[in-house]
């Protein structure tokens, strides 16, 4: 068995569909940065003339506010992922406060449901306390994190540290998992992967793991310089992160943000990031805040004015999705036995042994033979023909299924070719789900002599070679195919019948498909 690790990350729930606004591409993010300026610029040469810079403020520091008791509500969403969470997000925060002085105790409660589901949590708060020297808040957080965004329950802490100036601030955050970091959410055989062997179906299996990091973030950011810029509290970052795992490798990478505030309680953001698990990402932020406090309700700029700025971290616990693909796979059937495949050609010599190369000529020979690990399916090759007794003329056991390939061609009500569909036959396989049974040696074969396209207009104006039709049974002396209870049959051309041909009678649980029934003889 071969272990191949596939370090892309991959969609959630296995069912990628639509997918959230999500780029890897520098230079769409680079035009997202370069709109999201510009609207900003518009908006203040629109709303300069009716407002006041409130940095053009002057006076001595007014303690209003400098004590109590306050509760500050924020709410937003995130279009488009970033390092740790693959999908968007919508987030909703409640922090009470008390302040005294200088200082300022708060809480910090906040809940994030991604779009495609799964909720994240964390509950924690901190400190903060104003230093009149430095003219800067500096701060210190800890919380405790809760993520099943992926499947997968995770759980961890983080604490993180800031300095919050006027015109600067920094900050870096510690996140640590506990308990479990690695879960399996999800197997599935690659797509194309499925092939014969003997009586076997190999297919590769694709693991996806969900697993939480363990690392940290920092960034350093600049108000913007301009009465414009501190109008709309415009703001830069530039910062780094590094994460390890227990199943990948240990990476670093980069980030950028664009912050800004329009009007009093909507903030906008844009952040890109890039590294070699994650890729490029780009995401959109828009936040609105109610609440909070305000030491001198702007009769002066400072850093004082930063007190309540809400504590910047990952909203849910750093997680990478990955991939491992193990090669070769034996198809297992539900009860836990290999996938057994009898396999039946018209054409085949005789003395075949059933197998995928030595296939059993007989019809009604695949149907009674006895395999020690029972039989899941019997599998009549396309082009395959039975015009006379026994073969052409069969009874279906309880749980027996017989299934044929082949084109089916496809036309309109007035007899024009639309395309020509290949028969799907599925099959559960464990821990799998439906697996998709592959093509015999000989279809495959005879495919190719159609071109590279099979299906399209080539085979509208050329005849269907018999070999690459559905197996037939024709001239049956009565029914040509009876079923029993739980019973499936597909993939075959039944002509001429003297009687039914296809009878269900007294038995529940049948599957018919993909059979063509013509001229026959009962009802």
């Amino acid at each position: 068995m071969t272990n191949v690790r596939d370090m892309n990350p991959v969609c959630r729930n296995h069912s990628c569909g639509p997918q959230d606004v999500a780029w890897n591409s520098r230079s769409v993010a680079q035009a997202a940065a370069q709109l999201l300026l510009a609207i900003v610029l518009v908006a203040a040469s629109e709303h300069a003339a009716a407002q006041v810079p409130s940095g053009a403020a002057t006076g001595s520091v007014m303690d209003i506010n400098r004590s109590g008791l306050g509760f500050q509500v924020r709410g937003g969403h995130v279009a488009g992922g970033t390092v740790g969470r693959q999908q968007s997000a919508s987030h909703l925060s409640m922090a009470p406060y008390v302040s005294f002085g200088d200082g300022l105790l708060f809480g910090d409660t906040r809940l994030t449901y991604g779009n495609e589901g799964g909720l994240a949590w964390s509950f924690g708060g901190g400190y903060r306390q104003y230093i009149p020297a430095w003219d800067a808040v500096i701060g210190a957080n800890i919380y405790a994190d809760r993520d099943s965004q992926t499947d997968a329950h995770f759980r961890g802490w983080g604490a993180g540290a800031e300095i919050l100036a006027h015109d600067w601030e920094m900050r870096g955050n510690w996140y640590q998992p506990t308990g479990t970091r690695s879960v399996l959410v999800n197997s599935q055989a690659s797509p194309g992967s499925a092939v014969f062997s003997g009586n076997n179906v190999l297919f590769d299996r694709v693991d996806t793991f969900a697993e939480s990091l363990q690392g940290w973030d920092g960034e350093i950011g600049w108000l913007l310089p301009g009465d414009v810029a501190e109008r709309f509290d415009a703001r830069i970052f530039g910062g780094a992160y590094y994460y390890e795992g227990t199943g990948i490798d240990d990476f670093a990478g980069w980030s950028s943000r664009l912050q800004t505030d329009i009007g009093e309680w909507l903030e906008l953001g844009l952040k890109v990031t890039d590294d070699e698990v994650f890729s490029t990402t780009v995401s959109f932020t828009a936040m609105v805040h109610f609440g909070g406090f305000r030491s001198q309700d702007h009769t002066k700029r400072s850093g004082m004015q930063r007190m309540a700025e809400p504590v910047r971290r990952s909203l849910n616990l750093p997680v990478a999705v990955t991939n491992i693909t193990a090669a070769s796979q034996v198809a297992v059937a539900p009860d836990g036995t290999p996938l057994t495949i009898i396999h039946v050609n018209s054409a085949a010599p005789s003395g075949g042994t059933g197998t995928v190369t030595s296939p059993f000529s007989s019809l009604q020979t695949g149907l009674s033979f006895v395999h020690p690990d029972g039989t899941d399916v019997v599998f009549t090759h396309a082009g395959s023909t039975f015009s006379g007794a026994p073969d052409n003329s069969v009874t279906l056991n309880n749980n027996q299924s017989l299934f044929g390939e082949g084109l089916i061609r496809v036309e309109n009500q007035a007899g024009a070719f639309i395309e020509n569909r290949q028969v799907t036959n599925l099959v559960a396989v464990q821990g799998i789900g439906d697996l998709t049974l592959p093509d015999s040696p000989t279809f495959t074969t005879s495919l190719s002599t159609l071109g590279p396209d099979p299906f399209g207009p080539l085979a509208a104006t050329t005849p269907l070679d018999p070999v690459l039709l559905r197996p037939m049974m024709s001239n049956a002396a009565g029914t040509a195919v009876t079923l029993g209870t739980n019973s499936r049959f597909g993939g075959f051309i039944i002509d001429s019948p003297a009687g039914d041909g296809v009878l269900i009678n007294t038995v529940a649980d049948t599957v018919v498909r993909d059979t063509l029934i013509q001229n026959a003889g009962g009802r």
